[in-house]
């Protein structure tokens, strides 16, 4: 039986999406191994894989001075990246001993953006190596890199340059580190100056992406290798019981709407709450709070408001006629699913890229950045989330194309080419 690893780091947005294609990798033969922080290694258990600790806890990390600096960098890149840099450099030598750890006796390793670390591993091995990320950072002139301020450059070449920029800001500041642990535990000779990218698309290996192309058409200037399967969703959420409370708070009228910002945390979130409560309440509606890892407070809530810590998305947001949240990759593609409107607020990093891609796609109002929000402009985006036909219909049409996509199918078809 061919044994396959799948490195990830993150919160459950970033981890949620391997489990699935996980679980469809050993339905078609596979043997898998997740390996992951240790705060998730029921859930991958208990879907039936092999799970191997990482080091470190995203929640405590985001919770941190430094951790949270980075989660308010917004779209200010200097601040994105010297907080990057200062939460992860000091963490990364026991995270690449733990990711080669996690390879050992694998056949071939999958790795999510931030797990490269099993691209090197899989060199020393030599084994294949396939990046399958939730973002799309494979160079290009279609659009700007992630992390690139918005609408800095605004033509084909300079977007092109933009990734090249973004690659080195990630690659430099820890490619000594890198080098050592190659020439040193791996027995490699240093990497390349300019660091794995280009050498990752240049493989005969295929890149996966796992988010929709109705969502985000694969660019003309990508090789073939680079496959856009669909989003990668972990089906059998049906099963799920609310609690009494909960089923009552959705079969009242009207139909709430759903807000959450997963593992995001606002510098004052008892505040924070606070705006979107008068938010809900200017607009006229009821909601369910998912209050996620603190970003929303579940004390002292009007009774038009249902707290709720978690729910499985593909439960919830059938039930609701609207869903704010902060326009994570994970989020957002469930969101999307569902068919309904999307009011994006983005916090940093990716999440501005998937809330542009909402707005331009036409399912949701313009998106309202987090340092940008307040109770009356997040009044306006709700009321005109659940009024507008024109967003209404989009965000329907568009549910149906994803719903029709077998993401982990295509994904799982492309590995199965590999080991034949």
């Amino acid at each position: 039986m061919t044994k396959l690893a799948i490195i990830t780091i993150g919160s459950r947005g970033d981890v949620q999406p391997y489990v699935a294609l996980g679980a469809g990798l050993q339905r078609a033969g596979f043997q898998v191994r997740l390996a992951t922080h240790g705060r998730f290694a029921a859930f991958i258990e208990q879907h039936g894989l092999q799970f191997f600790p990482l080091p470190d806890d995203p929640k405590e990390m985001l919770n941190t001075p430094t951790g949270r600096d980075w989660v308010g960098s917004g779209q200010n890149p200097v601040r994105f990246f010297r907080a990057f840099n200062r939460l992860t450099g000091d963490r990364l030598p026991a995270l690449l001993t733990a990711t080669e750890k996690a390879c050992a006796g694998a056949d071939g390793v999958l790795f999510a953006l931030f797990g490269v670390p099993a691209y090197h591993v899989a060199e020393k091995m030599g084994i294949p190596a396939i990046m399958a990320a939730l973002q799309p950072v494979s160079r290009t002139a279609a659009f700007q890199a992630m992390g690139a301020p918005e609408n800095f450059w605004a033509n084909g070449w300079s977007n092109y340059i933009s990734h090249l920029v973004v690659e080195q800001i990630f690659w430099q500041p820890f490619r000594r580190q890198y080098n050592h642990w190659r020439q040193k535990q791996l027995k490699l000779p240093n990497a390349s100056f300019w660091g794995p990218y280009r050498e990752i698309e240049r493989r005969q290996n295929p890149v996966l992406y796992g988010f929709s192309r109705h969502v985000l058409p694969p660019p003309a200037d990508w090789s073939d290798n680079i496959q856009v399967s669909g989003y990668w969703f972990l089906n059998g959420a049906t099963a799920w019981q609310p609690d009494p409370g909960l089923a009552d708070f959705l079969a009242a009228d009207p139909p709430p709407i759903a807000v959450g910002f997963g593992s995001m945390v606002a510098p004052d979130p008892v505040r924070f709450t606070q705006l979107v409560v008068r938010a809900v309440e200017q607009a006229g509606q009821r909601a369910v709070f998912l209050t996620g890892w603190g970003g929303l407070q579940p004390d002292n809530l009007p009774d038009f408001i249902y707290p709720l810590e978690a729910a499985p998305h593909d439960w919830l947001y059938e039930r609701v006629t609207a869903v704010v949240h902060h326009s994570g990759a994970g989020t957002t593609a469930a969101s999307l699913r569902a068919g309904r409107p999307t009011i994006a607020v983005p916090f940093f990093a990716d999440q501005y890229f998937w809330a542009a891609r909402i707005k331009a796609l036409g399912v949701g109002p313009i998106p309202i950045p987090r340092d940008k929000l307040t109770t009356a402009n997040l009044a306006q985006a709700i009321i005109t989330a659940v009024t507008d036909p024109t967003i209404q219909a989009n965000a329907a049409q568009l549910g149906e194309k994803i719903r029709a996509e077998d993401g982990v199918g295509r994904a799982v078809a492309a590995v199965q080419a590999i080991f034949g």
